[in-house]
């Protein structure tokens, strides 16, 4: 009868670890930074809008580890000599975080032979997460690159174009915890990039690799060293409006 009388207790236990379970334990999630696809050294498109998915690597948390990011934005260009986009991207490995990041572009001209291309590439990005007393971080990037790109191949009739590019790149990383501070981070990476970009018709397809250094960190008490990562990413686009045009 003693346990039969415990029954009911056991039944309300039972149902609030179940409850648990399935809403799942509040935990802290690392927030994502991008290394946004630079796209080259032309304005995609030239003069008018469009369409882009990114995916690539990036970094995560104060501890600069690897991961995936997707992203997809609105894009465009004006005149052939700026572009602008706005992307949303999301972290794909471990928990889906998120942010925004806007792209911008200068193109300087061809000035390094009638079929080249130089630009100055500007991002900035920002990912947040507040949750309680559990969690309240916030990451911004700013990234500055500097692609030359070169027309390799082309169709008679302009229709199909194939150029590589490459260029230095330096990214700065603010990840402040307002929780606990000592564990706010601040990293500048340096490096370079190489890609190609292949036109068809409206349609571009890019593959980039970025070289960056990261510096040493200590974490939570747990020693990172410096080093390099290659980050790789790859995008497509979709433009409504011309195309670039060489030698302009």
């Amino acid at each position: 009868m003693r346990s039969f009388s415990r029954l009911p207790d056991r039944v309300t236990n039972f149902a609030v670890a179940a409850f648990l379970a399935g809403c799942g334990v509040p935990e802290r999630i690392p927030l994502p930074a991008p290394v946004p696809l630079t796209q080259g050294g032309t304005v995609v498109p030239a003069h008018g809008a469009g369409l882009g998915i990114d995916f690539g690597d990036g970094f995560l948390g104060q501890e600069l580890l690897r991961t995936e990011i997707l992203s997809v934005g609105l894009i465009g260009g004006l005149g052939d000599r700026v572009g602008v986009a706005l992307y949303s991207f999301n972290e794909t490995r471990q928990n889906d975080q998120g942010g925004t990041f806007i792209r911008m572009k200068v193109r300087a001209g061809p000035l390094l032979g009638p079929k080249s291309s130089v630009a100055a590439a500007f991002a900035y990005s920002t990912s947040s997460r507040v949750s309680g007393s559990l969690q309240d971080e916030r990451v911004t990037t700013l990234d500055l690159a500097i692609p030359a790109e070169w027309l390799l191949a082309a169709s008679a009739d302009g229709w199909h174009e194939l150029s590589a590019y490459l260029g230095p790149r330096i990214m700065f990383e603010n990840y402040d915890d307002r929780l606990t501070p000592g564990e706010s981070l601040e990293a500048t990476h340096t490096g370079g990039l190489a890609g190609f970009h292949g036109r068809a018709g409206r349609l571009h397809l890019f593959g980039e690799l970025n070289f960056l250094h990261f510096p040493g960190r200590i974490v939570r008490a747990q020693s990172y060293h410096s080093g390099w990562m290659v980050i790789p990413s790859v995008g497509i686009a979709l433009h409504f409006g011309p195309s670039h045009r060489w030698g302009k």
